[in-house]
């Protein structure tokens, strides 16, 4: 084995070795920022690992429900666990009030800050006068638990009007039966990654 092969071994492994290194050093910068970040901003335990769930949603009375003031990645509730701004108990004078309620598709999952169905039907009908939308939405949310949820806790805020979108397959359907709500939701034990879900937030494969 000639002494050049070897060299030329030698330069590839120390490349391969520096890139590793590289991108371990990298990760556990990336992670830690991360963790520092989720301290800083929404005070969660350093060592903790957040979900969606243990964020945004909370139980009361059996029904699952925007948590006051959840964050979460992209998502921020108000002091009424709805997303959106704030808004007092009783609507503004001169203003009217229309409330939207139902899963994922409503709340708006997969939508960026603003872009919402409440927040872009606000856009429209802000035009002819001053409206209040509320978008008391949550992901996962049947019909059943949204009746039970507008009983229990929406009528209060007396809206003017009121608009259910219920997903026809899993929602209307006794393909899926209802299911009863846990009476807790905490962050996932154990180790997870925190910084990928800050890089969800950016990154979108189709």
């Amino acid at each position: 084995m000639s002494t050049d092969f070897l060299g030329t071994q030698w330069r590839w492994g120390r490349i391969v070795l520096v890139l590793v290194v590289t991108s371990l050093l990298f990760a556990i910068v990336a992670e830690l920022a991360a963790r520092v970040d989720d301290r800083i901003e929404r005070g969660i335990p350093f060592s903790a690992s957040p979900t969606y769930d243990s964020e945004l949603r909370t139980v009361r009375d059996g029904i699952i429900q925007g948590r006051p003031y959840g964050r979460y990645g992209k998502f921020q509730l108000n002091s009424w666990g709805f997303r959106g701004p704030e808004i007092g108990m009783t609507v503004k004078p001169g203003c009217r009030r229309l409330l939207v309620i139902g899963g994922s598709e409503m709340f708006g999952l997969f939508e960026s800050p603003g872009k919402d169905f409440a927040a872009v039907l606000h856009s429209h009908l802000v035009e002819q006068g001053c409206v209040e939308i509320i978008n008391a939405a949550m992901a996962g949310m049947s019909l059943d638990a949204a009746l039970a949820y507008w009983n229990l806790r929406l009528a209060q805020f007396k809206p003017e009007q009121v608009l259910i979108y219920a997903t026809p397959a899993l929602q209307i359907t006794d393909a899926y039966p209802p299911v009863a709500a846990p009476t807790h939701l905490d962050a996932v034990p154990g180790f997870r990654f925190r910084f990928l879900d800050w890089l969800r937030q950016y990154v979108h494969l189709p």
